[in-house]
């Protein structure tokens, strides 16, 4: 017999405000309407993540303007006190749009931090469950390599230990160029050291024969 898992429907709470959506080609905000905005959340089961859903409805019509589930990489952000920026499905042409709600700026900062601690949990979730995914496949490969392995009596591959040669022939080289380049490094700013001196000395020798050529035509 299939069980079915309970669905909790809680509303935390609603706000009436505008409802605006970005035009790509324009870079314009074009209005929806005014309505009430309610955020859900649907609990499955139990010691389940809650799945939160922003809901919109037109204020005279009670159409549905607004429909979308709140993903990991939703977007959000608050341009001013009174406004909300956020990425959503759009009902119309059922793609990823940006959207911008106004209203009272206590309404506004409440759901701002409503919906932010619910894409943090999303996220912390969804990278808890990559990690645990990737552990997972890591030790399916490696009993799948020990299987195959034990059935055909072969030792699991490990990487080799380099012998004494093989490093000498790979690490020594190395190791001979890096102290010829260091020697080189030394040799210039010896020579430039040099040059400096000279530099100086020569100056030295020509400010005193300036001094002494003046001396003779005083």
């Amino acid at each position: 017999m299939r069980q079915v898992k309970k669905q909790v429907l809680l509303m935390l709470f609603q706000i009436t405000c505008k409802l605006f959506v970005l035009e790509k080609g324009t870079q314009s905000w074009t209005e929806r309407g005014r309505g009430v905005l309610r955020l859900n959340d649907l609990a499955v089961g139990t010691g389940d993540t809650l799945q939160s859903r922003i809901v919109m409805r037109h204020q005279g019509s009670l159409k549905v303007i607004l429909n979308t589930k709140l993903w990991p990489h939703t977007h959000l952000r608050r341009p001013a006190r009174r406004s909300l920026q956020f990425s959503a499905t759009d009902l119309e042409s059922h793609t990823m749009r940006v959207f911008l709600v106004q209203g009272g700026a206590r309404d506004v900062a409440r759901l701002f931090v409503a919906i932010h601690h619910r894409l943090v949990a999303l996220r912390g979730a969804a990278s808890q469950h990559y990690c645990t995914e990737s552990e997972e496949e890591e030790e399916e490969e490696e009993g799948a390599v020990t299987k195959t392995c034990m059935q055909t009596g072969e030792r699991p591959h490990r990487c080799p230990t380099p012998t004494p040669a093989v490093f000498n022939r790979s690490i020594l080289p190395i190791v001979h160029n890096t102290k010829k380049a260091v020697q080189t490094l030394a040799e210039l700013r010896i020579g430039q050291n040099q040059m400096c001196n000279h530099v100086q000395r020569d100056w030295k020798v020509l400010t005193k024969e300036r001094e002494t050529m003046d001396s003779q035509f005083r």
